[in-house]
């Protein structure tokens, strides 16, 4: 929702249309619809699909490009990469950055996790205002939830997409340091 109206203002207002005159409209096209399959792919319907196909990159880039799998796992070449694989990279890249904050100092993680249950209190207070069922996680009556959801996500959605993009781009170890050093946080907290 909000990409697309970001897009709607960028692209009908000259001063801001950044692709209007500087690329063909196949360039144009194969962006646009680079960006909404980007987006489309933070939907969490879809993260274990894209995270198993993920898992399996380096072996079949290494036999697309006839690169040893050490060496793509050490420094990946996305030149000789088909398109689909590239963008399955990129997929995972923005999933990892969308829960970037999981591997943040855990002073400041915690700041985020604290805006998202505030976040999703209200919604469960608008939901109880309509005489609507609370959504799970979304009863400020039952903030102990949060901790058990913490652990859950976690282990579940975020430990193996950080360790699987670590395994592509093991520069990004850090990112998993932090993101383990998190989650023991909220275990602790159990």
């Amino acid at each position: 929702m909000h990409a697309a109206s970001s897009s709607q203002v960028l692209y009908t207002e000259p001063e801001t249309n950044y692709m209007q005159g500087h690329m063909t409209t196949d360039l144009r096209n194969v962006l646009r619809s680079t960006f909404v399959e980007l987006i489309l792919g933070t939907d969490m319907k879809k993260h274990i699909n894209i995270v198993s196909r993920f898992q399996a990159l380096p072996t079949r880039a290494a036999k697309k490009t006839h690169i040893s799998e050490v060496s793509v796992q050490e420094n990946l070449c996305l030149k000789g990469l088909p398109h689909d694989q590239k963008l399955l990279i990129a997929q995972v890249a923005l999933k990892v950055a969308d829960i970037g904050h999981l591997c943040s100092p855990c002073k400041v993680h915690l700041r985020w996790a604290e805006q998202l249950k505030e976040e999703f209190f209200r919604q469960g207070d608008q939901e109880r205002a309509r005489n609507m069922s609370i959504s799970p996680l979304m009863d400020r009556g039952d903030p102990a939830g949060l901790v058990k959801s913490q652990v859950g996500f976690f282990e579940i959605v975020a430990i193996p997409c950080i360790r699987s993009y670590c395994s592509l781009f093991p520069a990004a170890q850090p990112m998993l340091d932090g993101a383990l050093a998190n989650y023991e946080y909220w275990r602790s907290l159990k």
